[in-house]
């Protein structure tokens, strides 16, 4: 799976999201952004599992994963 496929798919696990705004920059990309949509949400189990296994972090110049997970560097 690529990371086009996963990161639609991901945002259309969940009902509430109504559109995905995403920057494509040739036709190649927006085929494949399509055929991800395509075959919808991520099944739940990946989906739980990017949940658990990624660091959301929204400001990446102050965060790193040690903070984030509470660990010193």
């Amino acid at each position: 799976m690529t990371l086009t496929e996963l990161a639609v798919r991901f945002a259309l696990s969940r009902p509430g999201v109504s559109n995905i705004a995403i920057s494509l920059t040739d036709t190649k990309q927006v085929d494949e952004a399509v055929h991800a949509a395509e075959k919808g949400p991520l099944p739940e189990e990946l989906f739980q599992r990017v949940c658990r296994e990624h660091v959301w972090v929204k400001n990446f110049f102050y965060f790193s994963k040690a903070t984030v997970d509470g660990n010193k560097p």
